[in-house]
């Protein structure tokens, strides 16, 4: 049992510095962006909730799917950034096409995450 516990350390170890040292060219437009992370959240969703605008563009850019779930709420990146009170991040991903009629788990529109934070002008933009 130890040296089981003491393997399963060494692969996850070497996995996690796999990943952690992987390079993507900029213009490597193959590079999987939809890939989730541990707790089943789309590097898109992450980059939302971070408010990293510049990041969640190049996402776009590659292709990253603007309506991807998290496994576990079913929120799409358009209601973590009404949830996270994000004007700019709400233009860009209405701009790009996000659907404002998307339902999450709980039954929650991007617009009612909104309302649930207090964000008033996120909640106009989504109307």
């Amino acid at each position: 049992m130890k040296n089981l516990v003491y393997t399963f350390g060494i692969i996850a170890t070497m996995t996690l510095s796999s990943v952690a040292n992987a390079h993507v060219h900029p213009t490597d437009k193959s590079a999987k962006v939809e890939t989730t992370n541990i707790k089943n959240v789309a590097p898109l969703s992450i980059a939302v909730a971070q408010s990293d605008l510049n990041t969640v563009k190049k996402f776009i850019e590659f292709g990253a799917d603007i309506e991807v779930k998290t496994e576990v709420n079913g929120m799409t990146p358009l209601m973590y950034a009404a949830r996270y009170n994000n004007v700019s991040m709400i233009k860009l991903l209405l701009d790009n096409g996000a659907d404002k009629e998307a339902v999450s788990k709980m039954g929650f529109t991007a617009s009612k995450y909104a309302e649930l934070s207090g964000a008033t002008v996120v909640s106009e933009l989504l109307k």
